[in-house]
Formats: structure tokens, C-alpha cells, sequence
């Protein structure tokens, strides 16, 4: 577990002079640190793993420095030494890195966090060393260029400089713990990481054995309510401000799977058929999620004319807008069949401002257009065009090669599948060259390069089949289109298909087809991920999986900015829309993960025409055509992000709460500027956005600066957040934890465990059963009895400390004092009278608003 340790960043802004030397002429700088600028540097104070150990320290750091000697500069060892009044406590770490004239290299030292991966951070004994010397060796230089800084633990900026547990002891059951699931690592290069110091944070059941489960007994661990921490309430770690919350998030529909969520729609005119194209930035320039994205769609009207509207998506996709149109199409422009997909991008706005349509004349040939688009979406002008004198075909496929390349795939009028690559020279089109294969009834194209192309068909014999192509242009007007290798699949009635990429078994990027087929007979839907050779020989089928029931004439698929594939589809009931994402293998991993279906809970209105691309990054733009013949517009987002989650600026940090319960953020933090007290519940543990099973995450950042308040929750809303320096640790108090594996039955009053107090510590390397030390009455009628519907298991025979006692003047005279009493469900047939305020909570059963009954 990697949770608590804190960056230094060591900035050496620049190397002066020339020609070898003791050492190289290095001048440093420290980026700001705790507890202020230039300053000490930190280490993070972690927790003992039980009674009988003691608390440590942990610490790394990143350094940078730019080479401008004019030579190449080699990096063979950084040392830290650790001055402690007596004999220096020296760790080296061995490097090997070039260093270029004029490039920067950022180096952290951390944990890679990978079972034998190389441990970097450095376990310092308490008392700490009062002072760290970090020193570069590079090759040719005899000496070290180092640098001397004070150490001095985290304390974070708070009221009494310590967070409390977020939870409360009251919430768990007997032998019930905290843990942490997922410590979030850092990036080995730069030292940072994203959500750097956070945890995904469950609550585990003792099993025995050293086992341990999220999951109640007798429970499944799919279903949200099964585990034990589903809707326990999440609090404040110290007073602080709302900044931002994120609300309206449904949860995922079971542990392991995630939602599809409509954010917004629109419906529109009559049509007859729509399709549609993303319209936003590469893929290694998207915007973030809360910027505006565009996206472009092509309808065929019902007098047999088209037209060109544009999308704009604007607050993270819940605000959808048609900004512009093309005109309708004049009468020669009657067609019967459409494609559209973006083509060149404008490289100072990051926008596409061009993309190309293609048509079936009602002469039965091929017309590519290509459309120019302003800058404001508000303009859409046909620039030039080119027929393709077929004289009849019944299918049309069309995708981007490249800026200025695409291509194409027709049925012909003889049933052969017939397959072109255009160039766009200035603002025209012009088919380069063609070739054909045999019979097909249903044809796909997917570029995959600028280079390479991929043709997906149900062939003549009914059998799905993947044919490769590589193209190429030499100088002069000679252009060639080689097929290459080819596969044969099972029997299908209809494909599409897209790309994807993926890391091959060697960790390289690869990109590959992935089809989208109904198979024949089922009628079901099967997705196939085909990975072609290097030199295109030959394409192989590495995955396969069903889907559900489609119907044979509504199914569409995109290509995705990131790993996965979408595909939309009718389901055969009724014909309702249904959005899935499926993933494909990582052959990363050991061993490589099958494609597996992500979605389930995305299911939409009946429709009978389908188009769908990712304009984001997991936000989908679906346009279809509703059975009463209208266009409908909807935007779909798959889980991403922190869900429903509430920012909370505390002292000096903005603290992340995310992944909560759909509707539970409490009414009184949802307004940014909103005042939170320590301990104050902010919503409840969930499984939504980007979850896959109930839990909370939290994590911490440490702001660039501190200021009026307004602006900053304005500054926060804005494009770009406030600015943060690094993660910072998150040090509780008034918990007693020891490792979760060790905790025997009996909770803290057995003598078998030893529990140790976290008093400002952290977690760091080991999971820790967690319980907040709150001083907590538990009542129980019958130590013996059974929990209602088994949401808890049954009660400890010897009741640990604070209960549960039998009855609630035991309690009351026999628990240390405290104004919270926690009655397990059941009868009690006496009246009792509190003479001092006390909350009063059934602490096994919450009804679905959060709130218990107690009752005789």
C-alpha cells in the first residue's frame, strides 16, 4: 500500500559554464514546501502497524535540472545522506540517464509500487533526521553537485494541525475495520502522480485466518448493498469550504460494472437517416471534460436532400446546443444513402474545421464533399467534390486515413465489395485507386493508419471476413492498394466496425479492428478484436464475446479516444437503444485480460436509426431517428471521474471526497462557499463514476495559494481549477488501527490484538484494520441475537469496548463518557430517561434517506 509520503522537488534551474571539473557548475533552487517557501523539506509521519512497533517516517523527492553545458550529460546516481548528529544514513539510487543539451530530466525517487519493483522510498526511524543532503553523480565528473535541506514531518494546516478519521466508529459493526483497497502510486519519471497519496477506502469484515471481506455474510459481492460499507455516511477529515461538488451521477448497477448516463438530448426535425462525426481535437490535445467538445451530424431528409447541422457540448455534456447548419441540399443532391466522419483540424484552436460527406445518388454513384466548418460552428460551406461513376451500389462506408486522406468501401452493383483511398488536394477530393473482392452483402471500412486499411464484410457465403490493404503513393501519379492478409469469421448478418489500440506482450502500442457483428443464426450481438501482422500478411481474431439479442438493421460502432470500443444497438425487445463500451485485452497483464463488456445500466427510448462517435474521451453523442420519424440527439458519459464528490478546502489543501451514493450529498455542502465542520457528514459511501465497487476515495492537494474565498470557488468552477503544488498525506487522529490481517475476534479488549493510536499518522505499505476512536455506546437486547436480514454478522460473545451491552442503562453507566448511543434492532420493553442530550442511531439498518427508527 503506497499512501503517505510527500514530494520535494529539487529544481536545478540551470548548469553554467563549459569543459569538465570536479564537478558540474549546478545551481540550486527548492520549489515551495511545507510548512513554507524554501523552507524544510518533509517526511510524512506513518502509523505503527500494531501496539508493539513504532511509528516511522517517510520520505522522497524528485529532482530536475536542465542541461545547457552544451554536452551531453550522464546521471549514474542520486544520494540522499541523512544527517543525524552522528554517522550519516546514506541511501543510493543507481541511474542511467543521458541527458541532452537543453532538455530537462525530472527523476523522482518513489516506490513503483509492483511486486519487486524497486523501493525507493526511504523508511526513516523516529526522531527523524533533522537534515537531508541529496546529491547527483554524473559520468566524467568526480565530485557530486549537492544540496543541503532541513527535514521536518508534515502537520497539516488545519485547527490543532490533524484530520480525523472520515468515518465514524458508530457506523461499523463488530469486527468491522477501515482499510484502504487501492493506494493510488505516482509517475516513476516525474515523482507526481495522479491522486498521488489518496486511497480507495472499504470496510472489511474479519473472516478469520488472517482473511478478510467487503462483502456482509451470506452477501454477493455484485451487488452495491452487499457490501458492508454501501451507504455508511462519509464526514469531514477537519472544518473547512466547499469549493466544488459533482452531482447527478447515478451509481454504477452492480460491483464490477458501470453505467451509461444520459446527460442531455435534444430532439429535432422529420428525417429519414442521420449519421455522425466527433468534431473535437486529436486525441493528445482533448479538452477537459468540462470544456466545450463539437460534433457534426449528416441527415438525409424526408424529400431525399441533406443537410449538415453542428453540436456544441458544453458544461462536462449536460448543456447540448445546435449552433449552425449547411443549407438543405438542392435537388440534384437527392441521395439515398450518407456518410460524414472529420477530416482536417485547425492546429491553433485544436478544432476540426473540415469534414468529409459521401453519398448514393439516386443515379445510384459515389459523391464525396468536402464541407469547411467557421471556427464559431455557426457556418457550414461545401468546398469541392468528386463523383465515382459507379453506376449503382447498395452499401456505403467511409473513414479518415488522415488530414487529408480517406476511404472508402460500396457493395457494387455486381454484390463485390469494392474499396477506394481519396486524397484532398487544397479543397477537392479525388479518388486515387480502388480494388475489389468477392461477393458481400454487409461491407465496413476501418483506416488504421495513414497507411493501412481494413475491410470487414459478411461475405458470399455468409461468414464474416476481414480483409487487410496497404496503400501508398509514390512520386508522380502512381498510387498502389495491396491486399494483403485475410480472415474468416463465424456466420453473421450484419458488421461494423472501428479501431482501437492496445499494449501489446511487449508494452508497444498497437492499433486493431474490432467488429461489431449479429450472428446467424442468435441474432446476437458478438464483438471481435483483429490484430493484423506487422507487415499485414495475415490478421488473426485475438477476442471474442456475445452480447446481447439486436435487431439485424440498427447497430452502429465508434472508434474511442482511449482503449475501448463502443458500439450502440437495438435490442430486439421493442427495439430500445442500448449503449455498451467494451474493453479490449491488456497484454500487460498476466495473464492478458479478455475483452469484457463495462456497461448495463444504458439502455434508452425505442429508435430505428443509429450513429454514434466519442467526442470526449467517455462521453458518447448517439443521434438516431425515433420511431415517429424525428432526429433525436443524446449525449452519454460512461462513469468518468469522481462521480457525485465534494471538494472541501481544508487549511491549505483541497481534499477530493468522490465515488458517493447517487442523491446522499447532504443538502447543507452542495453550494460551493458552504461551511463544514469536522466530523460533519458530507454524503454517503457509493459506487459512482469511475467505480468498480462501493467504496470512498479521498485524497488531498496541496494549493498553490491561499485567497479570498469567492474567487477562489470562482477560480475553481473555471477551466483550468485552482493550482495545485503536489499531493500532501492525510495523518489521522482519534483512530486505533493495527494491520487487518493480525486482528483477532474480540476487537481491542483482546488480548490476542494489539492496537496502536493514530495520533496525526498515516498509512504507508501495509492495510490496516481502522476504527475511529469515538467514544461510542452500543446496545444490544440479546448478546446472542441474529442480525435483521443478515445485514451484519452476529455480535461478539464477549462485547469489546463501548459495547454492546444489553440494555441502555447498562451502557450508560458502564461505557466511558460520550453523546452517541448506537441501538442494534430489536425489542426493549423499558422506558429510559437521558438527562443529558445524546444521538440515538440504529446502527445496523439505514432506510434508504439515511435515516433509522427506533422503535419498542
Amino acid at each position: 500500500m503506497k499512501i503517505f509520503t510527500i514530494a520535494a522537488i529539487l529544481v536545478w534551474a540551470s548548469l553554467a559554464g563549459q569543459g569538465l571539473a570536479d564537478a558540474p557548475p549546478i545551481t540550486f533552487t527548492v520549489q515551495p514546501t511545507e510548512p513554507d517557501e524554501n523552507g524544510p523539506l518533509i517526511y510524512a509521519v506513518m502509523g505503527a502497524e500494531s501496539g508493539n512497533e513504532p511509528a516511522t517516517g517517510r520520505f522522497w523527492a524528485a529532482v530536475k535540472f536542465t542541461n545547457t553545458l552544451g554536452v551531453d550529460l550522464r546521471l549514474n546516481k542520486i544520494r540522499l545522506s541523512f544527517l543525524t548528529g552522528f554517522i550519516p544514513i546514506v541511501r543510493d539510487f543507481p541511474r542511467d540517464k543521458t541527458v541532452i543539451p537543453n532538455a530537462t530530466l525530472t527523476d523522482g525517487l518513489i516506490d513503483e509500487g509492483t511486486s519487486g519493483g524497486i523501493d525507493e522510498i526511504v523508511v526513516l526511524n523516529l526522531p527523524a533526521p533533522f537534515a537531508v543532503v541529496v546529491s547527483l553523480y554524473f559520468d566524467t565528473y568526480t565530485d557530486p553537485v549537492s544540496v543541503q535541506r532541513a527535514l521536518t514531518p508534515y502537520v497539516p494546516a488545519v485547527p490543532g494541525g490533524r484530520y480525523f478519521f472520515h468515518a465514524d466508529e458508530g457506523d461499523l459493526g463488530p469486527g468491522e475495520y477501515f482499510s484502504d483497497s487501492h493506494a493510488h502510486g505516482t509517475d516513476k519519471d516525474t515523482g507526481l502522480g495522479n491522486q498521488h497519496l489518496g486511497a480507495d477506502w472499504k470496510v472489511y469484515r474479519l473472516l478469520g485466518g488472517g482473511e478478510s471481506s467487503t462483502v456482509r455474510s451470506g452477501g454477493t459481492s455484485s451487488v452495491n448493498a452487499d457490501h458492508l460499507g454501501w451507504g455508511i455516511p462519509i464526514r469531514a477529515l477537519s472544518d473547512g469550504v466547499v469549493l466544488r461538488t459533482s452531482l447527478g451521477w447515478v451509481n454504477n448497477p452492480t460491483a464490477g460494472t458501470r453505467a451509461f448516463q444520459k446527460l442531455a438530448e435534444d430532439t429535432g426535425e422529420a428525417i429519414q437517416d442521420v449519421k455522425v462525426t466527433r468534431l473535437g481535437p486529436k486525441d493528445s490535445a482533448k479538452p477537459k471534460l468540462a470544456d466545450p467538445s463539437r460534433a457534426a451530424t449528416l441527415t438525409r431528409l424526408p424529400g431525399g436532400n441533406f443537410q449538415i447541422s453542428v453540436w456544441d457540448m458544453a458544461n462536462g455534456g449536460r448543456q447540448l446546443t445546435r449552433l449552425g447548419s449547411s443549407l438543405p441540399a438542392e435537388s440534384a443532391d437527392l441521395v439515398t444513402d450518407i456518410e460524414i466522419d472529420e477530416l482536417a483540424e485547425d492546429p491553433q484552436d485544436a478544432r476540426i474545421t473540415r469534414v468529409v460527406t459521401t453519398f448514393r445518388l439516386t443515379n445510384g454513384n459515389l459523391r464525396a464533399v468536402v464541407w469547411s466548418i467557421s471556427s464559431d460552428g455557426q457556418t457550414v460551406g461545401r468546398l469541392g467534390q468528386e463523383d465515382w461513376a459507379l453506376g449503382d451500389f447498395s452499401e456505403m462506408s467511409l473513414m479518415k486515413m488522415s488530414a487529408t486522406r480517406f476511404a472508402t468501401a460500396v457493395r457494387d452493383a455486381a454484390g463485390n465489395l469494392r474499396v477506394a483511398v481519396w486524397e484532398v488536394v487544397g479543397d477537392n477530393p479525388y479518388k486515387r485507386i480502388d480494388d475489389s473482392a468477392g461477393g458481400a452483402t454487409s461491407v465496413n471500412i476501418t483506416a488504421l493508419t495513414g497507411t493501412r486499411l481494413v475491410a470487414s464484410m459478411r461475405a458470399s457465403d455468409g461468414l464474416l471476413k476481414v480483409i487487410v490493404w496497404d496503400y501508398s503513393a509514390r512520386a508522380g501519379p502512381i498510387y498502389t492498394l495491396t491486399r494483403k492478409g485475410e480472415q474468416t469469421g463465424g456466420a453473421i448478418s450484419r458488421v461494423v466496425a472501428a479501431k482501437t489500440k492496445h499494449k501489446n506482450e511487449d508494452d508497444v502500442n498497437v492499433v486493431s479492428c474490432v467488429t461489431a457483428a449479429r450472428t446467424s443464426p442468435g441474432g446476437l450481438l458478438q464483438v471481435t478484436r483483429w490484430l493484423p501482422a506487422a507487415n499485414g500478411q495475415s490478421i488473426a481474431a485475438e477476442s471474442q464475446v456475445n452480447g446481447p439479442a439486436i435487431l439485424d438493421s440498427a447497430l452502429a460502432m465508434c472508434r474511442a479516444a482511449g482503449d475501448n470500443v463502443t458500439t450502440a444497438s437495438l435490442l430486439t425487445a421493442g427495439g430500445v437503444f442500448k449503449i455498451n463500451l467494451w474493453g479490449t485485452p491488456d497484454f500487460t497483464e498476466t495473464p492478458p485480460e479478455t475483452t469484457f463488456q463495462f456497461s448495463a445500466q444504458n439502455q434508452d427510448v425505442a429508435v430505428n436509426r443509429i450513429s454514434i462517435d466519442e467526442p470526449t474521451s467517455a462521453q458518447f453523442f448517439a443521434a438516431t431517428r425515433t420511431p415517429g420519424g424525428n432526429l433525436k440527439i443524446m449525449i452519454w458519459d460512461y462513469a468518468n471521474g469522481g462521480g457525485n464528490a465534494v471538494y472541501v478546502l481544508h487549511g491549505n489543501c483541497r481534499v477530493l471526497y468522490a465515488h458517493l451514493q447517487d442523491g446522499s450529498v447532504d443538502a447543507n455542502v452542495i453550494k460551493a462557499g458552504a461551511i463544514v465542520g469536522a466530523g460533519q457528514v458530507l454524503g454517503r459511501m457509493g459506487n459512482s463514476g469511475a467505480s468498480g465497487a462501493p467504496h470512498t476515495h479521498i485524497h488531498s492537494d496541496r494549493l498553490a495559494s491561499v485567497y479570498d474565498i469567492d474567487q477562489m470557488i470562482a477560480d475553481e468552477a473555471s477551466e483550468d481549477h485552482l493550482p495545485t503544488i503536489g499531493p500532501r498525506p492525510l495523518p489521522f487522529s482519534n483512530a486505533r488501527a493495527m494491520r487487518l490481517s493480525e486482528i483477532q475476534p474480540g476487537g481491542e479488549t483482546s488480548g490476542l490484538n494489539s492496537f496502536a493510536t493514530l495520533n496525526g499518522h498515516g498509512m504507508y505499505d501495509v492495510a490496516l484494520g481502522i476504527r475511529p476512536r469515538i467514544n461510542t455506546r452500543y446496545v444490544a437486547h440479546s448478546l446472542g441475537n441474529v442480525a435483521p436480514n443478515g445485514l451484519k454478522d452476529s455480535l461478539q460473545t464477549l462485547p469489546p469496548f463501548g459495547g454492546p451491552w444489553p440494555a441502555v442503562g447498562t451502557a450508560l453507566t458502564s461505557s466511558p463518557s460520550g453523546t452517541r448511543l448506537y441501538i442494534r434492532g430489536g425489542n426493549y420493553p423499558v422506558n429510559q430517561l437521558f438527562t443529558t442530550p445524546m444521538t440515538i442511531r440504529r446502527y445496523d439498518f439505514y432506510e434508504a434517506d439515511g435515516t433509522v427508527t427506533i422503535q419498542r
